[in-house]
């Protein structure tokens, strides 16, 4: 790894940014959009990505991200969890009936 400025994990600086990248924003959980945004080449980078994955370090700095902020947000992300189910089961089970009369013709909105 000569030439590769390494991170306070073991990590180099592109690993790292990648484990920031996969676990959060718009890249998150794409391993290709995740390497382009830590700045590996975007030729190739589905096949980087999934390197990365596989690789040691990366993989024990994602679950031990992943451990952090489940701890730090278990509470909270049950809370989201269920109001998201919540949601959810509201519109599976919603009458669409209702959004008509009686002749068939829609309801206006509002």
């Amino acid at each position: 790894m000569s030439g590769k400025k390494l991170t306070g994990n073991g990590l180099t600086e592109k690993q790292a940014l990648f484990v920031v990248h996969y676990l959060s924003g718009p890249a998150a959980l794409n391993a290709a959009k995740a390497a382009e945004a830590a700045g590996y080449s975007a030729n190739g980078s589905r096949q980087t990505g999934e390197k990365l994955l596989r690789n040691p370090g990366v993989a024990a700095a994602l679950r031990e991200r992943r451990t952090e902020r489940n701890a730090r947000l278990g509470d909270e992300l049950d809370l989201h969890d269920a109001k998201v189910i919540t949601h959810l089961s509201r519109i599976a089970f919603f009458d669409i009936r209702k959004l008509f009369d009686d002749d068939g013709n829609p309801l206006p909105m509002g």
